[in-house]
């Protein structure tokens, strides 16, 4: 099913204004969900020795008891090198498989995140129709060969982008405090990797968080899906004067599936049309923003709805089309009217690029800003927690001029995680 709503439906006749529209896909509730194939590379350098790997090791056995029999678990390890535990092994036999392979697996010293990407990417290799999802977990720094600590992530960033490019969504779980792991470097990679970045403060909440990931990578129902957006043309009547309106043409100026997990949609095209993969579509409603600038088509023409956008999609073995029309009146009272639940969705979206803005910020005056803008926003869409931490980010970074790594961590943890709000099918 597709619906189509706008942040607010009504617009004054005379003013050119900015609008989110979201574009709701919901599956049937009795669609069958895709197998899914799993990859997890477990952080394994000297920081992780004793009942901490040991611990993570059983939270990778109750991950392997939760498949379904016809997903797929891979599983490696790192530190210096690679090493594979299993590999593909069907979710009938991995609980088994995994139980007797991890006895012997030990520690090692070094945290080469650059090979455990690289590993991932190989156990995910090859086209397939299944739900695809890479998990890194680690409890440190990113080193090199040299064991010397990475600075520069610009590679990490490829081969995140790379997985990203073959349609395998990348999570990642920072192991113990936020002191311990780089946060920063975490969200880099699941934002371009399209996964949730989530925080185990201990190993006993290891197997929790892991399970966090699985479940509604188990839910997903389509993984080839595709939006098409034809923009309106000329908004006022042939011959008339342009009046208040500067432009004449519907604008489209970014797009992002905003639930269940914020993602940045590559839109291709350009002018009146524009398309992008939407990617892994899960059961229950499945939300997607695009922001348009919508000009207004002038005192001459009569208050009545009007297209600014048609929208189809290709999802679910079928072609779904919709019309986005906006009613345009001279009404104060229409015109005020808001959605608040797609408005509340367009504050968190600007949030999250906010956040994106705060992470790779080097100027300290404006990360303030940035840091007291995220606190509005998270205010105004009820997130309250992010809205405290927000707060203090910018506090500390004025008066200290750095702010705490735990706070700063919620705060790109929160950019990346799952709507827990949604309704499953």
């Amino acid at each position: 099913m597709l619906k189509l709503s706008f942040d607010r439906p009504h617009q004054n006749i005379l003013s050119d204004e900015a609008r989110i529209l979201r574009i709701r896909l919901t599956p049937e509730s009795a669609r069958a969900r895709r197998a899914l194939e799993v990859a997890v590379m477990l952080d394994a350098s000297s920081s992780m020795r004793g009942t901490m790997f040991e611990r993570a090791k059983q939270a990778c056995g109750i991950v392997a008891r939760a498949l379904r029999p016809d997903d797929r678990l891979s599983l490696g390890i790192f530190h210096g090198e690679t090493m594979p535990v299993v590999n593909r092994v069907p979710g009938s036999e991995a609980a088994g498989v995994l139980d007797r392979t991890l006895r012997e697996v030990t520690t090692g010293y070094g945290t080469r995140i650059d090979l455990a990407l690289d590993r991932l990417a190989s156990m995910t290799e090859g086209h397939t129709t299944s739900a695809r999802l890479a998990i890194l977990v680690t409890d440190g720094f990113p080193y090199d060969g040299t064991r010397r600590q990475v600075t520069d992530f610009t590679g990490l960033w490829r081969q995140a982008d790379a997985l990203a490019a073959r349609g395998v969504t990348l999570a990642a779980i920072g192991l113990g405090p936020a002191t311990a792991f780089h946060s920063g470097l975490l969200f880099d990679l699941c934002e371009r990797g399209g996964g949730a970045f989530l925080q185990a403060e201990t190993a006993e909440a290891l197997a929790g968080r892991l399970l966090e990931l699985l479940a509604p990578a188990q839910s997903v129902v389509d993984t080839g899906a595709t939006l098409c957006i034809r923009l309106a043309g000329d908004m006022r009547k042939k011959g008339q004067q342009a009046g208040q309106a500067s432009h004449s043409k519907v604008r489209l100026d970014g797009a992002c599936r905003i639930k269940p997990l914020y993602r940045k949609l590559p839109l291709s095209g350009g002018g009146d049309d524009w398309t992008a993969p939407l990617g892994e579509l899960e059961a229950g409603d499945n939300d997607f923003l695009v922001r348009l600038f919508v000009p207004a088509p002038g005192d001459s023409w009569r208050q009545e709805p009007r297209e600014v956008a048609h929208v189809t999609v290709d999802a679910f073995g079928k072609r779904f089309e919709a019309s986005a029309t906006i009613n345009f009146t001279r009404e104060w009272l229409l015109i005020s009217q808001e959605d608040r639940e797609v408005a509340t969705e367009g504050k968190r979206w600007f949030r999250n690029e906010l956040t994106h803005e705060l992470r790779h910020s080097n100027d300290p005056m404006r990360s303030v800003v940035l840091a007291a803008e995220i606190e509005k926003l998270a205010r105004e869409a009820g997130d309250l927690d992010v809205a405290e931490d927000a707060a203090r980010i910018s506090a500390d970074l004025k008066s200290k001029g750095y702010a705490a790594e735990d706070r700063l961590s919620r705060v790109y943890q929160a950019a990346r995680q799952r709507d827990t709000t949604r309704r499953r099918a």
